[in-house]
């Protein structure tokens, strides 16, 4: 999907307008529609109505659009021309950490032992 698209988009143009292209269609069109896909699945995966997971999806959209746009469109913008091929895993799988951590806060609808007051 994303490579075909990145394909298309980018034929003909010169490299740094493709990464920027790659870095758009990427962020405009693979990223809303994966978080989509995630923030409704894991409320339907802990048994909740589909209702209840449309609404935590549209709830919480925006926040994660915007983690997704502070940990990999930098990194999409610079690894292609600034990253060696040997670094960029290792680099890619620290910002995926530090995502999964963000993602982590942003969808735990679950009260803490803290905000329970135990």
């Amino acid at each position: 999907g994303n490579a075909l698209t990145t394909r298309c988009v980018c034929r003909g143009s010169s490299p740094r307008l493709q990464v920027l292209l790659k870095v758009a269609v990427s962020y405009a069109c693979w990223a809303p529609v994966c978080n989509s896909a995630y923030l409704t699945a894991m409320p339907l995966l802990r048994g909740e109505s589909l209702a209840a997971a449309v609404d935590a999806a549209r709830r919480s959209l925006g926040r994660l659009m915007l983690l997704e746009a502070a940990c990999f469109a930098p990194y999409n913008l610079f690894a292609f021309r600034l990253l060696p091929l040997p670094l960029r895993a290792p680099v890619q799988s620290l910002i995926a950490l530090f995502f999964s951590v963000g993602l982590a806060l942003l969808t735990d609808d679950e009260p803490t032992l803290y905000e329970e007051g135990i």
